[in-house]
């Protein structure tokens, strides 16, 4: 019963391999960008590549390429952040309510408006994309 123990780590190793090949197998996104992916880079493309096959009556493996997905701003964490921007870095007291739009792109140089209400009146705050990872200025309201 010496070999029995090698039979089954063998056994386990073939499985193993034969496991991970199906899940490759079965995998469904075929270079997809997930656009709630929060990990994929807005700027992903995926490529296929040419055949190289040698016959000449094989065409060649169309090259393909994904658009772009927008990375966008979510809106609430925004306003959280423009609120506590507002009254802890610049000490304004009074800062009712922060609302900054929905759709706003995570581009660099980009630049819109969020409307702060301090002591009952309205306000407009620049906000301007500084990174492509989504780091933004908070200018002083108007």
């Amino acid at each position: 019963m010496s070999g029995c123990p090698v039979l089954r780590v063998r056994a386990v190793v073939l499985l193993l391999l034969s496991a991970v090949l199906l899940l490759g197998a079965c995998d469904d996104s075929r270079g997809r960008i997930d656009p709630g992916d929060p990990t994929t880079p807005a700027g992903s493309t995926a490529t296929a590549a040419p055949s190289t096959a040698s016959s000449a009556s094989e065409a060649p493996a169309p090259t393909t390429s994904l658009s772009r997905v927008p990375r966008l701003f979510d809106p609430q964490s925004m306003q959280q952040s423009v609120q506590q921007v507002l009254s802890q870095a610049y000490g304004i007291e009074g800062v009712e309510s922060v609302s900054c739009p929905a759709g706003q792109r995570v581009e660099v140089g980009t630049t819109f408006d969020c409307s702060a209400r301090i002591d009952g009146e309205q306000k407009l705050v620049a906000i301007t994309v500084r990174t492509a990872d989504g780091r933004y200025e908070v200018g002083r309201p108007r």
